[in-house]
C-alpha cells in the first residue's frame, strides 16, 4: 500500500468518517459494515505531497523537502538556497551525494559537486559512476553552456568530454569543466560522459 505524506497542504484539511449501512437482521451472511476515515482538502492552493511504495522519512523544508536525506527542491517561484553544502538557484531539482538533476534553474551544488547552466533552456543531470566517470543527460528547448564542477579527487587535467559518444571541446575554469551543448525541443535527450585524465 502506498505511503502518502502531505508535507505542504495548500488548503484546509477536513477529517471525516463514514460507515456502510448495517444489513437487516435477517441477512446473517452479510459482511460486517466497513468504516473508513478520510481526509479531504477544501479550497485552492499549492500542495507538496510525497507518495512512496514503502515508508520513508519525508520532511518539509523551505525549498521543498528531504526524503530519506535526499533533497527535492520545488517551488512555484525561483529560489536561492545556500545551506549545509547545498546551493540552488531555480524552481525544480533533485540532489544526493554525487548525483544531481537540475530540471528548472541555473545552479545546483551539493558538497562541492556542481552543475551550472549558462544560457539556453534545458535540464541537466550529473552523477559519478562506480569507475569514477561522470555521466548525465541533457534535455530541453535550446542549447547553452554547461559548467560542471566534479567531486573532490576527479582529475580534470586531461579529461575528455563526449556528448552522444562524440568528443566535444571543453575548457577548464576554476576547477569546473565547461562545454557547449546544442539541443532543441524536437531532439531526444542527449547523454554525456566526462572521463578523468589518465
Amino acid at each position: 500500500m502506498p505511503q502518502i505524506y502531505q508535507l505542504k497542504p495548500g488548503a484546509t484539511a477536513i477529517e471525516t468518517t463514514s460507515r456502510e449501512a448495517t444489513p437487516p437482521a435477517n441477512h446473517v451472511d452479510a459482511p460486517r459494515p466497513r468504516t473508513s476515515h478520510q481526509r479531504k482538502y477544501v479550497g485552492t492552493g499549492d500542495f507538496l505531497t510525497v507518495v512512496a511504495p514503502v515508508a520513508v522519512q519525508a520532511r518539509a523544508k523551505a525549498f521543498g523537502a528531504t526524503v530519506n536525506g535526499e533533497y527535492v527542491l520545488l517551488s512555484p517561484k525561483p529560489l536561492k538556497v545556500d545551506e549545509n553544502g547545498l546551493r540552488f538557484h531555480g524552481t525544480a531539482a533533485y540532489a544526493r551525494p554525487n548525483q544531481l538533476a537540475l530540471f528548472e534553474g541555473t545552479l545546483l551544488a551539493l558538497n562541492g559537486m556542481a552543475i551550472r547552466r549558462d544560457g539556453g533552456e534545458f535540464g541537466i543531470s550529473a552523477s559519478q559512476q562506480a569507475n569514477g566517470t561522470l555521466a548525465g543527460r541533457i534535455v530541453g528547448r535550446s542549447g547553452g553552456t554547461i559548467r560542471l564542477t566534479p567531486p573532490v579527487g576527479f582529475d580534470t587535467s586531461r579529461c575528455q568530454v563526449k556528448v552522444n559518444g562524440a568528443v566535444v571541446p571543453h575548457k577548464l575554469e576554476s576547477g569546473a569543466i565547461r562545454f557547449n551543448v546544442h539541443i532543441s525541443q524536437s531532439e531526444a535527450p542527449k547523454s554525456y560522459t566526462i572521463i578523468a585524465g589518465q
